[in-house]
């Protein structure tokens, strides 16, 4: 199918009109576009973006033709064969790094790491925080001269069951 792509017709976004770019004219299956800013670079990427099952709103219409300006229509399969690197795919896959004199370069779905590592960090710091608090209030019940700590009270249990009324004295008197 992609064999008898000719050309790219497309409208909408800076095309006003319906607008023809013979890409294809030498029975090449690849293009490279490269050009000053506001040059239409990111439309026409749209616009293959749209042909390759994207919702582009401001892509009106996009169209593979063959030689006889017959537009081609392309199935499922074909479409995931369309690759645009561009801008959008620059922001979605590649994220810079930067840590002192070295950047770190990632693509794809390492790019995605950056963000989750950043996430982990604010979850490790609001864990620490919570921690802290803990630490805190665990505190309150340490020590066996701290009315609120248990080995306080357990110090207490050995004096309250001596004597002679209590449990220990009761014990040894039936012996």
């Amino acid at each position: 199918m992609f064999e008898n792509i000719k050309a790219i017709k497309l409208s909408g976004a800076i095309f006003n009109t319906i607008t023809t770019l013979n890409f294809f004219a030498n029975n090449k299956k690849v293009a490279l576009l490269f050009g000053r800013n506001g040059t239409c670079k990111s439309a026409i990427a749209k616009a293959f973006r749209k042909l390759a099952g994207e919702e582009i709103p401001n892509i009106i219409d996009a169209a593979f033709i063959d030689n006889s300006d017959t537009a081609i229509n392309l199935d499922e399969e074909s479409k995931r064969h369309i690759f645009v690197f561009d801008e959008d795919y620059v922001d979605k896959n590649v994220k810079l790094q930067r840590d002192h004199l070295e950047t770190i370069v990632m693509l794809g779905p390492a790019a995605d790491l950056a963000e989750q590592i950043s996430a982990a960090r604010a979850n490790l710091e609001e864990a620490r925080i919570i921690y802290e608090r803990q630490v805190g209030v665990v505190k309150e019940y340490i020590g066996e001269t701290n009315i609120k700590s248990p080995a306080y009270h357990i110090n207490l249990i050995p004096d309250a069951l001596r004597g002679d009324e209590n449990w220990e004295g009761r014990n040894y008197r039936h012996i």
